[in-house]
């Protein structure tokens, strides 16, 4: 399956390219629709990181309504903990309510 940086996918594809400072390995984006970001899901993503001492996201807040992005460089890990990485988050939250992840890409609210 061919990789895309708009869209949610299930899978990812592992990359050799070398990055660009402002474009990040992983963003994960918590939106709402009216009624607050799904909270539970934050909750879920600061405790897997738990597991992960030395990764630490970028974190943009956005929005009125607790809106706000993780974004990871994963420059502390090797290309194959990158790639599990992005598929243990994906395989988490790739299925869930108002919840973007993007691969490659840069982060939107970064102010």
């Amino acid at each position: 399956m061919a990789k895309s940086n708009d869209v949610k996918t299930n899978s990812f594809t592992k990359t050799n390219t070398i990055l660009q400072d402002s474009v990040y390995r992983l963003v994960v984006s918590f939106y709402i629709l009216g009624a607050g970001v799904n909270r539970k899901s934050k909750h879920e993503l600061e405790s897997f990181l738990k597991q992960y001492n030395n990764v630490k996201p970028e974190v943009f807040r956005w929005g009125r309504e607790g809106e706000v992005d993780y974004c990871f460089m994963l420059d502390e890990m090797t290309l194959t903990q990158q790639a599990d990485f992005v598929n243990k988050v994906c395989n988490l939250f790739c299925e869930t309510d108002l919840i973007n992840i993007f691969e490659n890409k840069e982060c939107v609210h970064k102010r």
